[in-house]
């Protein structure tokens, strides 16, 4: 050994393999996160996609129960403006069997 405490003549070792070795293991670990974010993101895009089919599909069927009972209000609207006509209809028809007997 000389003086400032250095092996002469035996094996030089260098801390390079330990290097590569981390340096391999965060490389492994940073693409599997990257893969884990861009799956998860995937995920939530689909979620997306399917609830917004969901919301679309609930607001058609909405639609379509509304127009359904516009026509029913409608139809109520055209049997009341028809129901003071019922007693006229009747007395006309009773008189018409009156001179159909005679």
């Amino acid at each position: 050994m000389n003086r400032h405490g250095v092996r002469i003549g035996g094996p030089v070792l260098r801390p390079g393999g330990q290097v590569l070795i981390v340096t391999l293991l965060a490389i492994t670990l940073l693409m599997g996160l990257i893969f884990f974010v861009y799956n998860f993101g995937d995920h939530v895009n689909r979620r997306l996609a399917l609830q917004n089919a969901a919301d679309a599909a609930a607001i058609s069927g909405a639609g379509w129960t509304a127009r359904s009972m516009n026509v029913i209000a409608m139809n109520n609207v055209a049997v009341t403006r028809c129901l003071p006509w019922c007693p006229f209809l009747t007395l006309c028809r009773s008189r018409r069997r009156w001179h159909l007997r005679r």
